[in-house]
């Protein structure tokens, strides 16, 4: 079986084990970059600083998480190189660098294309976090870069990791130039880190933070369907728009992320799947449950769903129903 796991322990070390690959790309070529899935495990292809595990037939722990950080880079040099850096904390040096050793990571390079995994393993009970595996792909004057749409959240970084791909140049071809990428029919307007200022409907992602919450940008949303997860704070928010299509999805990611279990199977769903009324039933396995009912009148009108927050001072550490 599949569980969520996320564990807590403080280190002090950092310890990293890098490796390098040539790729065959030079001035004038083209690489497709995309983003390679866990079919096993059936995880979203979105990055994320949870970790499930699972047990096989032989009774071997594997732990799986998706904290994956892409960033693209120009280099001097004539050639492409991929640098995969595996890091860890520990108790001490050695032993962070023993634990990002156990790290598992894999890639393929074939003739023009770029297959990265979305996700990495370790066999290390116990073991498991502050685990991070940053992928650095190099890439030198004058080539083309495609990015899959699948690499949105993976390379949602900030400025001061330097890279050049911006969030919104996903599935337009892209050429090099003195550092830059350009694109003829990418966003124009731009903010102040590498992402492009990012539409207002999609807001939310900055604000619906508390402040010092960091958060992770795992999230699904649709006109009716906000959901945040982060070390510290769950929350979904259900719109009228809100199918039940989309409600199952979540259903599923909240169980494998935070292991909370939500039930909705009371709730009346028109004949192409919008809500007519919303009866949520929400159970995070930590003491804390509850249930609301709404119709989507109410939907409409207020922000409806559930906010679990985990932190030790919190004053509301859950509420269910309407949420201000």
């Amino acid at each position: 079986g599949v569980i969520a796991a996320r564990e807590m322990t403080e280190h002090s070390f950092s310890g990293k084990v890098t490796t390098e690959e040539r790729i065959n790309i030079t001035a004038g070529d083209t690489l497709q970059l995309i983003m390679r899935a866990n079919e096993e495990y059936n995880l979203p292809l979105r990055r994320s600083t949870s970790t499930i595990s699972s047990e096989n037939a032989n009774g071997e722990r594997t732990y799986i998480s998706r904290n994956v950080r892409l960033i693209v880079r120009q280099t001097q040099e004539n050639t492409a190189y991929l640098k995969i850096a595996r890091q860890a904390n520990g108790s001490s040096y050695t032993r962070a660098k023993e634990e990002a050793g156990y790290i598992d990571y894999n890639y393929k390079i074939s003739p023009g294309t770029l297959a990265l995994d979305g996700h990495f393993s370790s066999s290390q009970r116990n073991r498991f976090n502050d685990q991070e595996v940053e992928v650095i792909l190099y890439l030198p004057e004058g080539t083309y870069l495609y990015a899959d749409q699948n690499t949105y959240s993976y390379h949602r970084n900030n400025s001061r990791y330097r890279d050049i791909l911006d969030n919104g140049y996903e599935e337009k071809y892209l050429l090099l130039q003195e550092g830059k990428f350009i694109c003829d029919d990418c966003p124009r307007q731009r903010s102040g880190s590498n992402s492009y200022q990012r539409p207002q409907e999609d807001q939310w992602e900055y604000n619906s933070y508390q402040d010092g919450e960091k958060p992770d940008w795992e999230r699904d949303s649709s006109d009716g369907l906000n959901l945040i997860i982060s070390n510290n704070i769950v929350k979904l928010s259900i719109g009228a728009a809100a199918t039940q299509e989309e409600l199952e999805t979540i259903k599923q990611q909240l169980k494998v992320e935070k292991n909370i279990d939500i039930d909705f199977s009371r709730s009346e769903f028109t004949a192409i799947g919008k809500i007519k009324k919303l009866s949520l039933e929400v159970d995070c396995n930590d003491g804390f449950n509850g249930k609301t009912v709404n119709w989507s009148r109410n939907l409409d009108k207020n922000e409806v769903g559930f906010k679990r927050d985990y932190r030790p001072d919190a004053a509301t550490p859950f509420s269910i129903g309407r949420l201000d």
